[in-house]
């Protein structure tokens, strides 16, 4: 990056006479004095408010660029995370944006293979990062996970609660498939934020974000376990929200839409181009989101930017609900 000022600049600025060299102060009208002195001084107001405000443009872009001195980050030292559904897609995306912002992080997926992958990959980037393998509709599981993270750091600050499946189902559906997706996407959230909100009561404060769905808001067909899991955790996080408000924690949905995720390019009997084809047509941005797309709002509603935000569901879905 280029300096503020070079040292030539720097020196021939304050070289620089105050007055064009043909203009002879002394020989204006002494009337005038008073008129020129306060001219000129809103002109060097204005100039020294122009510079500032340039210099400091500057500073912060500096201060936010990614590997500069002084990175600015999301979270303070000492922030831990717990990311859940972190062996892939949007989760995996939330826990290195989670350890890149500052926070140590417990990742978390019944997948021991991806979660073993994205535990890797943040120790490879020089990040602080745990595994522990959970199946998030068991509240064995659950509990023993947030007791980890508490006997590994001895506090909880942010929670990820991002476990979920989808299986398209007919009218005639295995009740025992819509029971397992209503066990993983509603139960896991009650039961995640349970064991969580346990912890963030006695340390009074923390955040909580929960992954909901645009099917949490609108509805598709075939898909009836899915929409009624996502509506249920819209349901329980303004509930949550209003619950623990006045004990300093706060407690949010996201509803990504579209998202190139294994989730959807695991749909039986729909080509991922297929899918993107739909994005082009049915989103205003006119393409698939991306997990990255969804940490970041993720990330901003956990941290302190957020303060005055809770029991809100954000739409991350490129436009696809705004028609």
């Amino acid at each position: 990056m280029r300096p503020v000022l070079e040292e030539g600049e720097h020196q021939s600025s304050l070289e620089m006479p105050l007055y064009p060299p043909s203009v002879n102060v002394a020989q204006r009208p002494i009337t005038r004095s008073h008129e020129l002195t306060a001219e000129r001084s809103a002109q060097i107001d204005e100039g020294f408010f122009r510079l500032t405000t340039s210099l400091l443009s500057i500073i912060n872009m500096r201060i936010l660029t990614e590997g500069g001195v002084g990175v600015a980050k999301f979270f303070p030292a000492g922030t831990v995370a717990l990311v859940s559904g972190a062996g892939s897609g949007i989760g995996r995306a939330a826990t290195i944006a989670f350890a890149r912002e500052g926070a140590a992080v417990v990742a978390s997926d019944r997948d021991e293979s991806g979660l073993a992958q994205t535990v890797t990959t943040l120790r490879e980037q020089g990040y602080e990062a745990l595994g522990y393998a959970a199946d998030m509709g068991r509240e064995e599981d659950v509990r023993n996970l947030v007791n980890f993270v508490v006997a590994s750091y001895g506090r909880l600050d942010c929670a990820f609660n991002n476990a979920g499946i989808n299986i398209e189902l007919d009218s005639d559906y295995d009740i025992a498939e819509f029971d397992r997706t209503m066990a993983v996407n509603s139960r896991g959230v009650f039961l995640s934020m349970k064991y969580e909100l346990e912890i963030m009561r006695e340390q009074r404060g923390g955040t909580i974000v929960n992954t909901a769905s645009v099917m949490g808001i609108v509805a598709i067909p075939r898909q009836p376990g899915y929409v009624a899991s996502k509506h249920a955790v819209i349901g329980m996080t303004k509930q949550a929200a209003l619950q623990y408000g006045r004990r300093n924690i706060r407690v949010n949905a996201i509803c990504p839409g579209m998202i190139e995720t294994p989730l959807i390019q695991r749909r039986p009997g729909i080509s991922l181009q297929a899918v993107h084809d739909h994005a082009r047509t049915a989103t205003a941005l006119g393409r698939l989101g991306t997990p990255e797309d969804v940490a970041e709002a993720v990330i901003w509603l956990s941290s302190s930017r957020a303060n005055y935000v809770t029991g809100t569901a954000m739409i991350v879905d490129g436009g696809f609900t705004a028609a």
